[in-house]
């Protein structure tokens, strides 16, 4: 009995320490499961927030940066497009004034120009009728006549000139200058002459006498002798044929000259030494104008000189160079500029772009190095066959300026 006893306490003991194990072994592997699916599933929801807070972010950085891109690009074609907007409206404005303003300019010069021309006529015309009225007073101011005319058809020439306006204007400008020096010295000449040398007095009461020669007698050739009475007496007066004479002007016996002239030789009547007396003052008149003129002239030829011509006004700005990118040197190159001291070939391996549809003709004549090789002929230096060269040969329109050097 007691081992039947022992035996069921035993076995009681050996099942109630199996159960025992066996359920905080089944425990321990239901917590570590839980525990397990705990941390799976707070990893996997860490990593899901984590995941949708990166995605977030990066969306909104993305979104971020192109709206900003696009924006900034939205801003630069709206200012670029305002820019060259408002500067094709401006560069329209200037130019309008300008060719306005060259318009206006050219017109007063020629209308300048014109008077000064058609008043240099005049003085030539009056100042040559004078002088031929009569043959011993040659006083007539017709020299400025010749230079003021002459400066204006050269103003004239050069208003109308594109290239060598500015050399032309010059010309007359000096020649308009002389012509009112000129005009200055005459006018004072034929006004001190008319006003001290010819009496209209007796010339207009009649109280001087004509003399021509008799038929059958050669001009100049026949002389008579003629009585003059005056307050001291009477005296002879050799005078020749056509000759228009004023014994009240004579001084009979007296040594000195006469202020006044008192005859005037080659004339068809006395009349001819009155007209004689309206062109001087006529000639004076002119030649002040002249010189007023003149003066003006010049100014407004030295003014209008120096203005752009209408021509030049067409011209665009000069087409920037062209600039090569070579991609083993990581630099920006100009073409066709090399050091002179450095031994490498003057042509690169790398293709030409193709030139932009603007560009001149095949049959334009450009200028071209004569050291400058073709692609066929172009070697590499220091024997590295894919080494690419530094330079490229240079082709320029005729007046380009090359770019500066990039070192």
């Amino acid at each position: 009995m007691e081992l039947c006893k022992r035996s069921t306490a035993e076995l009681r003991e050996r099942s109630t320490a199996e159960l025992r194990e066996r359920s905080t072994a089944e425990l321990r592997e239901r917590s570590t499961a839980e525990l397990r699916e705990r941390s799976t599933a707070e990893l996997r929801e860490r990593s899901t927030a984590e995941l949708r807070e990166r995605s977030t972010a990066e969306l909104r950085e993305r979104s971020t940066a192109e709206l900003r891109e696009r924006s900034t690009a939205e801003l630069r074609e709206r200012s670029t497009a305002e820019l060259r907007e408002r500067s094709t409206a401006e560069l329209r404005e200037r130019s309008t004034a300008e060719l306005q303003g060259f318009a206006r300019r050219k017109k007063i010069s020629l209308w300048f120009v014109g008077s000064l021309l058609l008043v240099s006529t005049l003085i030539l015309t009056i100042g040559l009728a004078a002088t031929t009225r009569t043959e011993n007073v040659t006083v007539g101011g017709y020299y400025p006549g010749i230079i003021l005319g002459f400066g204006s058809f050269l103003g004239i020439i050069g208003i109308h000139l594109v290239e060598n306006r500015r050399q032309m204007l010059v010309a007359a400008i000096v020649f308009l200058s002389f012509g009112v020096v000129a005009a200055f010295c005459c006018a004072i000449v034929d006004g001190v002459f008319a006003a001290r040398h010819i009496e209209p007095r007796p010339l207009s009461a009649g109280r001087c006498q004509f003399y021509s020669s008799g038929a059958g007698y050669l001009y100049d050739v026949y002389q008579t002798e003629v009585t003059c009475y005056s307050l001291s007496g009477r005296c002879q007066l050799k005078v020749r044929s056509n000759t228009c004479y004023c014994c009240d002007l004579y001084a009979c016996g007296s040594a000195e000259p006469s202020p006044a002239y008192y005859e005037f030789v080659g004339v068809r009547s006395c009349r001819d030494v009155v007209h004689l007396y309206r062109l001087l003052w006529a000639s004076t008149v002119l030649n002040v104008l002249g010189l007023c003129l003149g003066i003006v002239t010049a100014a407004v030829l030295g003014a209008f000189k120096d203005m752009v011509p209408l021509s030049q006004l067409a011209y665009g700005p000069s087409p920037p160079p062209q600039i090569l990118y070579n991609p083993a040197q990581q630099i920006l190159a100009y073409t066709g500029l090399c050091p002179p001291s450095m031994s490498v070939p003057t042509c690169s391996s790398y293709p030409l772009p193709l030139q932009p549809s603007s560009a001149p003709p095949a049959s334009a004549d450009l200028f071209l190095p004569e050291d400058t090789e073709s692609p066929s002929q172009c070697h590499s230096s220091h024997g590295h066959p894919h080494a690419p060269s530094p330079c490229t040969p240079a082709y320029f329109l005729p007046g380009e300026k090359p770019p500066p050097y990039v070192p």
